[in-house]
């Protein structure tokens, strides 16, 4: 196929599309489509990007779902002639780089605290430093016991936020704990895979269930110091079951946590929070062209 070409993934996960940038060769997963000089390829792709529920709709089969090829030749898409199908892709284009950019920055953010971790604690694991090493349970206090999970049928909406392994799953109309906690999973597939921090810190009035243990510490910047430290060390020897894992609370009660002194950790405390009152505005930001960015295709396409 040449360059310029249109790839729509046809198979699980049906609606991916990207633009070729050379010739290339492909699968069958994917359908190639060739714009003719009616059609520019920017808008094409810019327009099946916003369909990807309706093209997942489309998906026929019982092993797995797939489009055809007659069904892709079936689509309807809205035709306006050729130059205002580029000033569109013109300007979803660009709300797109912002997005991009701005994704990256915060990014770079988070890379940013890491780096600044390991400056000034050394490798989360060796304890380069010599520092003291206490057990966890040794340095904060455990709250699990006033956790109380609530099923999907019995909650009642409302503004509080409800907490489980990975964090915010729901908003309830009562809370359960009103302070500074950092919880820490208690059980998924997280637990090993990493794709999101397993601590977190919380604050305020919250609902927790038992998918995430309860720490409560007597110094805000321990807490800090010990959620970034939680993730960045690997805990897989903690973790116990197959199908599902699970670190029970003996198993995190029994962590060895190298002990900085206070101030360093308080440094890195207000380096945190410096780093995330910037992230908080650029999240705003992109926040912002997000919903710029589907009200666009919402008057575009729709």
């Amino acid at each position: 196929m040449p360059a310029g070409t249109v790839l729509l993934s046809s198979r699980a996960p049906i609606g991916k599309v990207a633009i070729a940038g050379t010739p290339m060769c492909c699968n069958q997963g994917f359908k190639n489509l060739i714009c003719s000089d009616q059609l520019n390829n920017r808008y094409l792709y810019r327009y099946l990007k916003s369909q990807t529920a309706y093209l997942n709709s489309l998906g026929r089969g019982a092993t797995f779902k797939e489009i055809s090829k007659p069904i892709v030749e079936n689509i309807r898409i809205p035709l306006p002639p050729l130059h205002v199908q580029l000033e569109i892709a013109d300007i979803l284009d660009q709300v797109s780089i912002l997005l991009e950019k701005r994704k990256t920055q915060i990014d770079k953010l988070d890379l940013l605290v890491k780096s600044r971790f390991v400056e000034m604690f050394g490798d989360p694991v060796r304890n380069p430093m010599g520092w003291e090493v206490k057990r966890l349970d040794e340095i904060c206090e455990n709250l699990d016991s006033q956790r109380i999970p609530i099923t999907s049928s019995d909650r009642v909406e409302g503004p509080y936020p409800y907490y489980g392994a990975s964090g915010i799953t729901d908003r309830v109309a009562d809370f359960i704990f009103n302070e500074d906690l950092l919880l820490v999973s208690e059980d998924g597939a997280n637990l090993l895979v990493r794709a999101t921090p397993i601590a977190f810190s919380v604050s305020g009035q919250i609902w927790v269930n038992n998918h995430a243990h309860v720490l409560k510490f007597a110094d805000k910047a321990m807490q800090t110091y010990v959620e970034h430290r939680i993730n960045r060390i690997d805990i897989s020897m903690y973790i116990t079951g197959t199908a599902q894992p699970k670190l029970n609370q003996a198993q995190l009660n029994s962590f060895a946590i190298p002990l900085p002194p206070l101030p360093l950790q308080t440094r890195f405390a207000d380096f945190v929070r410096a780093t995330d009152k910037s992230k908080l505005t650029m999240q705003r930001d992109l926040n912002k062209l997000e919903l710029l960015y589907k009200s666009l295709v919402q008057k575009m396409f729709l």
